[in-house]
């Protein structure tokens, strides 16, 4: 009897992958595929992360190749998979996504957190605010103010003025 499944998304312009396996032993070889996976590696501004180690694993978590990113952010694997196939896409040691031949993968790095001050840890986080005019332009001397608001009403907690850079 044949099966059939349909998937469905709500996401517009979604792509979805499928695979599936089949126990028992196989004769003949193997048809490798000339569809790669690509892997493209940014951090959190979006820039190219250069000389990073990815390792693609399959699905019993055998490893398949470790390509280095180059300057265009992309590390390209292309040896023995197989169309259809999931693979796992790590970056030390960490597993940051499953793919398909054919499928891209996007992957962004905090590389900000060896940045983090002491007095950052001790507060907790900071954040920046540029204030602008209806023409895009920065405007100094306004007040900005930091409230905390979870009981409902604000609890003022930091203000602040802007300087000449907004």
């Amino acid at each position: 009897m044949v099966k059939g499944y349909t998937i469905r998304t709500s996401q517009a312009n979604s792509q979805l992958a499928a695979s599936f396996t089949a126990q028992g032993v196989g004769q003949g070889i193997f048809d490798y595929t000339k569809t790669p996976v690509d892997v493209y590696v940014r951090n959190q501004d979006a820039e190219a992360i250069v000389d990073k180690a990815v390792t693609l694993k399959d699905s019993s978590g055998n490893l398949v190749e470790i390509v280095t990113t180059g300057k265009d952010e992309l590390a390209r694997f292309t040896k023995g998979l197989m169309d259809g196939t999931f693979y796992a896409v790590f970056m030390d040691g960490k597993k940051m996504s499953e793919t398909i031949p054919g499928m891209p993968v996007n992957v962004a790095l905090d590389t900000s957190k060896g940045q983090a001050t002491e007095q950052t840890k001790a507060t907790g986080f900071n954040f920046l605010v540029t204030i602008l005019d209806k023409e895009g332009k920065v405007l100094e001397g306004k007040e900005v103010a930091l409230s905390d608001i979870t009981d409902g009403k604000p609890l003022p907690l930091k203000a602040a003025k802007t300087n000449a850079k907004g």
